[in-house]
């Protein structure tokens, strides 16, 4: 589960970046008005966006964080995508948003199976950067069990394989 988790994470960062690069080649640069491209007020301009609005109409669905002014967000949508732009934007969009449900409901299927292991999750959790779907991926890397490892250096070798060959140069 947990490296089914790492995959739908690179696919949906794939499929992100996708869509950044269809709106910049449609002419729409939401990308320099809105630091996250799924975010809050950028999805809701991307919906409008989509549904044929004009960039008036999706400026008024922008949320009270966005640092951009109105005039900047009139500017990035000002061109008009053009029907095919919008189905091929919505295509995109629906990819990543059937993305984002495939990658929480793996990530809840990974903690459920994960509960008999609360304790360790939990001391895992204390280290610095490691959150929930962290610290679970790094359970089920090396498992519960950490008496197998000689050292506390042994765990960090497990994920990278057996060690290279040198070449010898002859």
């Amino acid at each position: 589960m947990s490296r089914l988790n790492q995959k739908i994470t690179q696919d949906l960062a794939k499929s992100g970046n996708r869509v950044i690069k269809c709106l910049i080649e449609l002419g729409v640069r939401l990308d320099l008005v809105a630091r996250d491209v799924f975010g809050k007020s950028a999805r809701a301009m991307l919906e409008a966006i989509i549904a044929g609005e004009t960039p008036i109409e999706a400026v008024k669905r922008v949320h009270t964080r966005l640092k951009a002014s109105h005039d900047e967000i009139l500017r990035a949508l000002a061109t008009d995508p053009g029907d095919k732009g919008r189905a091929e934007l919505r295509r995109l969009l629906e990819r990543v948003v059937w993305r984002e449900r495939r990658k929480a409901n793996i990530e809840a299927e990974l903690l459920e199976e994960l509960k008999p292991f609360s304790e360790i999750l939990d001391r895992l959790e204390t280290i610095p950067g490691s959150g929930g779907i962290s610290a679970a991926s790094i359970l089920a890397e090396i498992g519960p069990d950490v008496t197998a490892f000689e050292t506390a250096d042994k765990p960090k070798r497990v994920g990278r394989g057996p060690p290279r060959r040198q070449r010898v140069r002859r």
